[in-house]
């Protein structure tokens, strides 16, 4: 019998033969074979019924079952059922995470202390699962505990970062040390597995996001001093002590992202600011190693979020907040930049988006925004939503290994699966037009849909 996954396997025809074809008296029809139509859009009832109050962030995390997607945040339920504070979904169902926390989760991350993969989470909070955990705690996929003595104050930020010794889980916020005041840290911690660390002398105030570029540590916040030194908003950890990234902003950074849109990797960071470098810039900006550059005129409000997705039309940036305009145009709380301007994802959300990733729920890959909305477009979306080409139930003939696009792995298993079907329950996914073979017509229905998906 066939494996389930994939095309059987024939050769009861020379391939050469079948694909003759294409090469002579159908070449016009293969070289005029494009992309069909199927612009991204809002998935309906995308992990519905959702959250109960606003989700702070996400993080992609494997606890055995296979990669699930983790939402933190205030909310106490998820998918109708109690979950406090931090929950599982695993693309058809809502799970509550080992009791959950006491108060507000802000940021995820998935770090490895050399015993394997581990979900990390950092807030206000300071029990997990009903076990003591000071604003820090660790998911083995079983169980929370404590990380180290944990920290004197609120985590807003978690990211694994790799200084040259090997990678570590580096935090910031509001703290200032070790919970029980035995390590100094300046709103920026270091946990190497076993031990906390200060990074430098640290911020004068607190760090609201965290992101490796170009080798080095940046982080962002509400401070305007690092190491003792001026450093407005933004600074990078250079191995040995945190320096000011270009003139820095006039106020807080909220989140940092990487995108290289061609003209390589550049840094881009969103928050509540008006200018950078001295000039102005509303809201977002990006860095190209040397100087800050405005991006369409920014936004009316606050950026929270920043990530990068590719709808189809090549990887992008998009950003989450409060806004209502960007670039001087109505789009409502999520945009993407084109590399020239902002355009919206549809009408938008209905209210503020905090957090952004990219997730597969096993139909493709899409944007996921999470915050305080319950519309995404005209649909409901309780606080979650995710944006996706193909996302209104376009079909796609002729994606036969499942990669959303219709291309030369696809036409091999095709020919692979040449002449009549097998008899059930073996597959035939091959046979695109019912006929219960695999012939010249599903040929030509594959080349029809060449291209993504």
């Amino acid at each position: 019998m066939a494996d389930p996954g994939t095309a059987r396997l024939r050769t009861t025809r020379p391939i050469a033969a079948i694909v003759l074809p294409c090469a002579l008296g159908a070449a016009t029809l293969c070289s005029a074979a494009g992309p069909p139509s199927c612009p991204p859009a809002w998935v309906p009832d995308f992990a519905a019924p959702g959250l109960g109050d606003r989700i702070r962030c996400f993080a992609i995390f494997d606890d055995g079952s296979g990669p699930a997607l983790y939402a933190g945040g205030h909310f106490t339920t998820a998918g109708g059922d109690p979950a406090l504070r931090i929950a599982r979904f695993d693309g058809r169902t809502w799970s509550p995470v080992g009791g959950g926390m006491n108060n507000t989760v802000y940021d995820l991350a998935v770090f490895d202390d050399g015993s394997g993969p581990a979900l990390y989470a950092t807030g206000d909070f300071t029990t997990a699962g009903g076990n003591p955990a000071q604003r820090i705690a660790k998911w083995n996929g079983t169980t929370w505990s404590a990380v180290g003595p944990g920290l004197n104050d609120w985590g807003r930020a978690l990211t694994v970062f790799d200084d040259g010794t090997g990678p570590a889980l580096y935090a910031g916020g509001w703290f200032t040390g070790t919970a029980d005041q035995a390590v100094a840290m300046g709103r920026v911690g270091r946990w190497n597995g076993t031990t906390w660390s200060g990074v430098g002398a640290g911020m004068s105030s607190a760090v609201f996001t965290l992101r490796a570029f170009d080798g080095h540590l940046h982080a962002g916040g509400a401070f305007q001093q690092a190491d003792g030194g001026a450093a407005t908003y933004i600074a990078r950890w250079s191995g040995t002590q945190w320096q000011p990234v270009g003139g820095g902003f006039d106020d807080w950074v909220q989140s940092l992202a990487v995108l290289d849109d061609g003209g390589g990797p550049a840094l881009y960071a969103g928050g509540n600011f008006f200018n950078a470098d001295g000039a102005p810039a509303v809201s977002v900006a990006r860095w190209d190693g040397g100087t800050w550059s405005a991006m369409d005129g920014g936004m009316n409000s606050i950026v929270y979020a920043l990530a990068v997705y590719d709808d189809g039309s090549g990887p992008g940036l998009y950003a989450g907040g409060t806004f209502s305009m960007a670039g001087g145009e109505s789009i409502a709380r999520i945009a993407r930049w084109t590399g020239s301007d902002w355009i919206p994802l549809a009408e938008g959300v209905g209210a503020a988006v905090y957090a952004l990733t990219t997730w597969d729920d096993g139909d493709g890959e899409g944007l996921v925004p999470g915050g305080l909305f319950q519309v995404a477009g005209d649909l409901p979306a309780a606080r979650i939503a995710m944006w996706r080409r193909c996302a209104d139930g376009t079909p796609c003939p002729g994606d036969l290994d499942g990669s959303r696009s219709v291309g030369f792995e696809d036409l091999l298993l095709l020919l692979s699966a040449w002449g009549p079907c097998p008899d059930p329950p073996d597959p035939c996914s091959a046979d695109l037009d019912g006929s219960e073979g695999v012939d010249f017509a599903d040929l030509l229905m594959l080349l029809a849909g060449w291209g993504p998906c």
